[in-house]
Order: C-alpha cells, then structure tokens, then sequence
C-alpha cells in the first residue's frame, strides 16, 4: 500500500494544482484564502482551548507535509522538541527539516506509524482525509491515530465536512464514526464552504464571519 497510497496522494495533489492554478492556498497573493485560513484556526484554537492544550504536550501531525499545519501550535509556544510529523511524501521531510529545525520529520504511511502506542497526547490532522475516498484506507490511518494516541490523549481533526464530486470527501459525522468507532466529542464550526467562502473572503470580508454561522 505504501506506493499506490503516495501515488494517489501526488496526483491528487498535480490535480488540484493543474486545476486550480499554484496559488490556491496562497494567503497574501489569494485574497479569497486569508479569512479561510482566520476561520480555520479560529476553530482549531477553540479546539485546542476546550481540551485543555499545554505547551509541551506530545504532538503528532498525521499527512502534516513540511510542518506547515503545526504553525497554530507553534503560536502557542510549542517547543519544537514536543511535536513530530508524518508525510508519505518523502521530499516533505527535507523541506521541514529546513524549515522547522528540531520537530521530528518521519516519511512513512500513515496507516503504518513507526511510533509506540500511546506515544502522543494529541494526534492532529489537518485537511488529510479528503483526498482519501476510499473507506478502508481512511478507517486504517484512523485507527492507526487512535493507536499512537495515549489513553485519556486527544485526536484532533481539521477538515472538511463537505465533498466535493468523486475525487474529495467530506468528513461527516457518519464518516468519523465508521473510522474512529465512534462519533467526536464535539464540533467546531471552521471555514466557509469554499466557494462561498472564498467568494466572501475576497469580495465581502465584512460580512464572512457573519455569514460563517449559518454556512460553516
């Protein structure tokens, strides 16, 4: 699985860049990412906040590629010491490396973690199961989360609700209980449906936490 599942990860990934253009998710040359990326975090500090986050918790950033995702920890004070990062795609641990001196880079399946049980405190996605629409596969790197996260630890999901046709698939209630056994304690609301959001955060950034209630 370790090929076909990086295989699937890089096209996916040439896809959306092909289709969508390199800045897509460029937050100062793409006027429709910044109040994404505010309502994003938004919810990840309320998250972070309601289960009692401290610097120096054992972080694991699952699909995490060169450590971009735990930028949001490290606004919080975490040493580089407490955190660690999993990515299928092998040049990601470089570019992490130089990028983020002293958080530990492993290239590896996220299905497969070379970590002990129990190794973390709060095991963190951000934005990986979309792009993972085959069942199997996502239920095996959820229950491999659960795995390495410590008993009375935390997994922390960033995603998605909402698909979008066959290539991405929204992260519903029903969907995490299929893969984690059990439905999440609670929900944050995040970012906008892009669309909308996107269309808000670039034309109408006034309105885009109001509307966020009634469209996240």
């Amino acid at each position: 699985r370790d090929m076909t599942a990086k295989a699937e990860t890089d096209a996916w990934y040439a896809e959306r860049v092909a289709a969508k253009g390199a800045d897509r998710d460029d937050i100062l040359r793409n006027p429709g990412v910044m109040f994404q990326t505010l309502a994003s975090e938004k919810a990840l500090y309320a998250a972070l906040g309601r289960i009692g986050y401290q610097p120096g918790m054992k972080v694991l950033d699952v699909g995490g590629g060169s450590g971009g995702s735990l930028l949001p920890f490290m606004a919080l004070r975490a040493p580089a010491s407490s955190m660690a990062s999993v990515e299928i795609r092998p040049h990601f641990k470089t570019d992490g490396e130089a990028r983020f001196p002293g958080i530990a880079f492993h290239t590896a399946d996220a299905a497969k973690m070379p970590f002990s049980d129990g190794a973390f405190d709060i095991v963190y996605a951000s934005t990986m199961f979309g792009p993972i629409t085959d069942d199997r596969a996502a239920q095996s790197i959820a229950q491999e989360m659960l795995r390495v996260t410590r008993p009375g630890g935390h997994v922390v999901i960033r995603d998605w609700i909402f698909g979008r046709g066959d290539h991405f698939k929204g992260l519903t209630a029903k969907r995490f209980e299929m893969m984690f056994g059990a439905r999440p304690d609670f929900w944050t609301k995040g970012a906008i449906v892009p669309s909308a959001g996107r269309f808000l955060s670039a034309r109408a950034p006034w309105a885009y936490f109001m509307a966020q209630p009634l469209l996240a």
